[in-house]
Formats: structure tokens, C-alpha cells, sequence
């Protein structure tokens, strides 16, 4: 796809279907940080399988998930705005700076990680 064009499939109605069972399959939140994607404009809803490689998974709602604008842009480096920077610490924290986890507005990890003390 040239960018600045549109892929008619993305305005196509079963497409509008499908991603509106997926954002309420998956609450509205992303699949990844879990951020809130209520809002207009921050919903992205992604085709785990690559749709070009498998047009037959295109509107399979398991190949389907939620993302926030950021994770998604993190997911596709060739939106422009891409990360290589994907892996997370021995306690399992995203290693990204910019990771929804490491921000002051993050919420709290479900668990505690354990304390192995200092790493070598």
C-alpha cells in the first residue's frame, strides 16, 4: 500500500462490523498495555497474521486484536514511527521508555515482582 492511500477494505462494512466485535470482545482496551481505547481516534484493531500474506484471515476475529495507537506504531515500524526496542527486563517490564508501564500514569502491575536481588 502507497502511503496517504486508504485501503477500501478498512471502510468496507463488514470490516466496520468485525472490528466493533473486536474492540467489545477486548473491552476497549489494548491487548498489549491494556490502555483505555475509548476515545475517537485511539482504537487500532490488528490483523495478527498479516492480511496481505492471508487474506483469508482478514475479518477471522482470533486473528484479530486490540491496540492503542502507540503499541500499534511500536508493532509496525513501517508506519514511521516504529521501535525496535521490544524486549522487558529480568522482572519483566517493558525495557521501552515510552511503554504505557513506565509512565507515571501506568497502572499498577497485577503482581509484585520478585526481589532477586542485585543483578550481576
Amino acid at each position: 500500500m502507497t502511503t496517504g492511500t486508504r485501503d477500501p477494505f478498512y471502510s468496507s462494512p463488514e470490516w466496520l462490523t468485525v472490528r466493533r466485535q473486536v474492540l467489545i470482545r477486548d473491552q476497549w482496551r489494548c491487548t498489549v498495555c491494556h490502555r483505555d481505547v475509548h476515545k475517537k481516534g485511539q482504537a487500532r484493531v490488528d490483523h495478527i497474521k498479516d492480511k496481505r500474506a492471508h487474506p483469508e484471515l482478514a475479518l477471522h476475529m482470533p486473528n484479530l486484536r486490540t491496540f492503542c495507537a502507540s503499541c500499534d506504531n511500536k508493532r509496525h515500524a513501517e508506519k514511521g514511527h516504529g521501535h525496535s526496542n521490544f524486549g522487558v527486563a529480568r522482572d519483566g517490564t517493558p525495557l521501552d521508555p515510552g511503554h504505557p508501564w513506565n509512565t507515571s500514569s501506568a497502572p499498577p502491575l497485577p503482581y509484585a515482582p520478585p526481589d532477586d536481588g542485585p543483578e550481576h
